[in-house]
């Protein structure tokens, strides 16, 4: 039998298996910190600006 083909299935295995297991908790909090609540206020502002910019801008007349 030639082992060489079990090889990257042994490598799956470690890295499954060394991989700490993160709370619920913990996982909600690192997605609702203030930083990326931040993040999405500035990118609700610069998109509602591009749509304005967009909508004053194609008006025809």
């Amino acid at each position: 039998m030639n082992l060489d083909n079990l090889k990257s299935a042994w490598k799956q295995h470690k890295l499954e298996n060394s991989l700490s297991i993160i709370s619920h908790d913990e996982i909600l909090q690192i997605i609702d910190e203030p930083e990326m609540i931040n993040y999405r206020v500035r990118r609700l502002v610069g998109n509602i600006a591009m749509f304005l910019i967009l909508l004053l801008g194609c008006q025809g007349g």
